[in-house]
């Protein structure tokens, strides 16, 4: 051994150096050092072996969910209730589930795809501007089915604001020309929303489903502009201007405002005013000797037939010499009551009906089957209904024009509807039945 102090060689049993007197580790100690300094580079290689191998499984997750197989897609989509969203589309394994913290919801993948939709305007309060725009950031978990949770990249989109949604169901264009003195606007936005026209709040007349119907005047005067503002909260406000054009007219003539405009008989008293001395004349079907006219006071009323389901135009004139006539109608919705409807219903005969649907026009069928599916075009709602026994599938088109709503896919319904025509699904006509009254039938 040699004497780190002095150089001085001696024996290795000695642990005294015997010429400076310097005390001196043993062998032992440089083999537990050596073995200590190997135990210690052999844990730090293994530490940082651990930590390439798990930034490497982090990188591999995160690039397979930011620009690989399992990349989410984000898309602008349309609630139900025809509130603007956005629409997240996740892959992954059947049996594994997306959690979105946002919603605090749970979307199980199917067929390898888990979607959720969120609105945009749960990403906006206060005051909105026309320009207002979120960078949106969206945190989700992935859960295996082992229970095991793991955190994926956060998704990153822009929101514009949206506006407050409307639709006018009635009339289908924005400007129109009509000849009758009440017109029927009808329009569907978000329940809650607040509507106004022309500054009056009808807040109060909208359903529960966000409907709006209401009868207005309009005057022989040229255009008449009815002018809807809607806001829904966490919405822009949306404005809809209607243009209704009535010509003046040489001679006057006016219905009552108290004349009923929907009805569940097929007849109905028309009654109005025109200037005195005109003589009035009904041009659609009416009551034969039901005409009664005042001339001293302009004073009319007559007995008008309805004969068609739905909508009902009647109309008739005011003349008097030297003057052009001046012409009028009123539309009516005709539309019997339950019982009464359902008491011509005939039982049904699918084979004939196919055939025979232009010469059965208005016969009102009992259809009874399970929704196969529901299709939406522009505001009618088509469910398509197996009326088949036994296997035999036989498929029929129904507008929907009850109260029911949305019917649920695969679900047994049971209607009232009277024949339109026909209507093409999936390349095949099939019969076109306007479902008056529908319900769900339990088994």
């Amino acid at each position: 051994m040699v004497c780190r102090k002095c150089g001085f060689e001696f024996d290795d049993e000695l642990k005294v150096c015997p010429s400076c007197g310097k005390k001196v580790r043993g062998k032992t100690l440089s083999i537990v050092g050596s073995v200590l300094l190997l135990v210690f580079a052999v844990a730090l290689t293994v530490f940082a072996v651990y930590k390439l191998y798990y930034r490497f499984t982090v990188y591999k997750f995160e690039k397979q969910y930011t620009r690989g197989i399992y990349t989410p897609i984000v898309r602008e989509g349309t609630l139900s209730d025809g509130r603007p969203s956005h629409v997240i589309t996740f892959y992954g394994n059947d049996g594994d589930s997306i959690y979105v913290s946002k919603l605090g919801r749970l979307y199980n993948f199917s067929g390898g795809v888990a979607r959720c939709e969120i609105a945009d305007s749960s990403w906006f309060t206060g005051i909105l501007e026309d320009n207002s725009v979120i960078e949106a950031s969206l945190a989700c978990e992935i859960v295996y089915q082992s229970g095991d949770r793991r955190k994926l990249p956060v998704i990153e989109f822009s929101i514009s604001a949206p506006y407050s949604p409307v639709e006018i169901v009635s009339p289908k264009e924005n400007d129109i020309a009509v000849n009758t003195s009440t017109y029927k606007i009808s329009a569907k936005v978000v329940p809650g929303s607040t509507v106004m026209i022309n500054g009056n709040d009808l807040t109060s007349l909208v359903t529960r489903d966000g409907t709006l119907d209401i009868n207005v005047n309009v005057l022989p005067v040229g255009d008449n502009t009815y002018t809807m503002l809607v806001k829904t909260n966490g919405h822009l406000e949306t404005r809809k201007s209607i243009v209704i054009y009535r010509a003046e007219m040489e001679i006057p003539v006016e219905v009552s405002s108290d004349t009923p405009l929907e009805t569940s008989t097929n007849i109905v008293t028309i009654s109005g005013y025109c200037e005195p001395g005109a003589l009035i004349s009904v041009d659609s079907d009416y009551v034969e000797n039901s005409l009664v006219q005042d001339y001293t006071t302009g004073e009319f009323s007559f007995i008008a037939k309805l004969s068609t389901l739905g909508t009902n135009t009647v109309r008739f004139r005011a003349s008097m010499p030297g003057k052009a006539d001046s012409a009028l109608s009123v539309d009516i919705e005709y539309m019997p009551n339950i019982d009464e409807y359902s008491r011509t219903a005939w039982a049904m005969d699918y084979e004939r009906l196919v055939l025979l649907f232009e010469q059965w026009q208005g016969r009102v069928f009992l259809c009874k089957g399970v929704v196969k599916d529901i299709i939406v075009e522009e505001s009618r709602q088509y469910v398509i209904m197996d009326v088949g026994t036994e296997g035999n599938e036989q498929l029929l088109v129904l507008v929907n024009l009850s109260s029911i709503g949305t019917p649920t896919r695969g679900k047994k319904y049971s209607a009232y509807a009277d024949v339109d025509g026909r209507y093409m699904y999936n390349g095949h006509y099939y019969p076109l039945l306007n479902a008056r009254y529908m319900q769900s039938v339990t088994e």
